[in-house]
């Protein structure tokens, strides 16, 4: 069965985009599709299609995943 996915009208969105757009180096990860789901333990992950982000940039975006609260089973997904 599909998750559910907020649309682009999710003000939660462009929170994010704004805030992993501050974070550098972005530029390996500007072309990739975004996921911000919870994990089953209900820590907020951010993928950059699929995986995770390693070193200073995954520093960064772990601590906007930290201040991001989505409901269990609940999925945001966009582009920068």
């Amino acid at each position: 069965m599909k998750r559910p996915t907020k649309h682009l009208d999710d003000p939660r969105v462009a929170k994010v985009r704004t805030a992993i757009n501050r974070c550098k180096p972005l530029v390996p990860f500007s072309e990739s599709t975004v996921t911000v789901k919870a994990d089953p333990a209900g820590k907020t992950l951010i993928l950059f299609s699929g995986r995770e982000a390693p070193g200073d940039f995954g520093r960064c975006v772990g601590q906007i995943a930290a201040r991001t609260k989505l409901a269990e089973g609940e999925r945001l997904s966009f582009k920068l």
